[in-house]
């Protein structure tokens, strides 16, 4: 049965972010040109349900959603970029509430195969540790699946619902390198910038981030420049400022990374924790002095994530306290 919206259908809107989009369904379509697939024909429901689209049109027509939706596809900062986008759309006022988050579910052969071309994976097997980022061995990422949604609203229509508030998106920004194709992420200047446009219009400083959760995928070219970044940052704040990556438990979602990293950074503002950044046994000897090994009480009311992209894409988020 499908929940229809309460509010103004042509006040609600949906932005969701996807990397790969549904890749699965995409194999399905094709199947039918492998001959020992046995499959003589493809479903003609497929050239919709295979669609970058079909993402947000699922929940717009489960939603009942009359306003706008539209699905972004910017590697793996997509699910950032579908927050960023979806806030800008309350702000400026053309719609009061937006789902909005990102998905992807690359646990499949095309997919893996293709990770496995570029080397970014990383060849252990359990049970040693995969995925170290930012330890001395880290020696590439492990993909993982997930689905993150939030509903974005003004506080006015928040207020008006009586809805239950878990915290604020204060600050956004996006940003692209201009200088990347296949390279694994975009560089630390493009960091730099949607970072500092997500502080600025948080109206908050470096000093007043408690935790950062990084892009941290545990590849050789990401951790390098993180750390440098990470550096740099360092040294326009009194103390380190606390980091650490959470891929390692997660897996390496793509595009569905940025928001699912976004309920985590939610998370330790509700519980004020910081959680540590996994299989980071021996750090690396240019790793930042704020890397988290252990959990540690989260100090402020601000937290920060960033996300990386193909492509040279960048997203930084900047959440509030409820």
């Amino acid at each position: 049965m499908r929940e229809r919206a309460s509010c103004d259908p042509s006040r609600l809107g949906v932005v969701a972010g996807s990397s790969r989009g549904p890749v699965g369904k995409w194999e399905e379509a094709t199947a039918y040109l492998c001959p020992e697939s046995g499959k003589k024909r493809t479903r003609p429901s497929l050239a919709a349900d295979s669609m970058m689209g079909s993402l947000h049109g699922s929940l717009a027509m489960a939603f009942g959603i009359r306003g706008p939706a539209f699905t972004v596809s910017t590697a793996c900062a997509s699910g950032g970029h579908a927050l960023a986008l979806a806030a800008s759309l309350i702000a400026g006022g053309m719609a009061d509430i937006v789902i909005a988050g990102g998905a992807d579910a690359p646990l499949n052969r095309c997919m893996i195969g293709q990770f496995l071309a570029t080397g970014i994976l990383d060849p252990a097997q359990p049970p040693s540790p995969v995925c170290r980022p930012y330890d001395r061995s880290a020696a590439g990422t492990i993909l993982g699946e997930a689905a993150a949604f939030f509903v974005l609203e003004s506080e006015p229509s928040a207020r008006r619902r009586g809805a239950a508030i878990f915290g604020w998106l204060a600050g956004w920004g996006m940003a692209a390198d201009g200088n990347s194709t296949s390279a694994e992420s975009a560089g630390a200047d493009a960091l730099d910038t949607s970072a500092s446009v997500a502080l600025a219009q948080a109206g908050v400083d470096l000093s007043g981030i408690g935790y950062l959760n990084t892009h941290g995928t545990g590849t050789h070219i990401n951790d390098s420049i993180e750390m440098r970044w990470i550096t740099g940052l360092d040294s326009r704040r009194s103390k380190p400022i606390p980091f650490g990556s959470t891929k390692a438990v997660t897996g390496h979602c793509l595009g569905a990374s940025p928001a699912l990293e976004a309920v985590i950074c939610l998370e330790s503002l509700r519980r004020a924790r910081i959680p540590p950044s996994a299989h980071c046994f021996d750090p690396h000897s240019e790793a930042p002095a704020g890397l988290l090994l252990q959990a540690a009480p989260l100090e402020g009311d601000h937290v920060m994530s960033v996300s990386l992209g193909f492509w040279g894409a960048a997203s930084s988020l900047v959440f509030k306290r409820s």
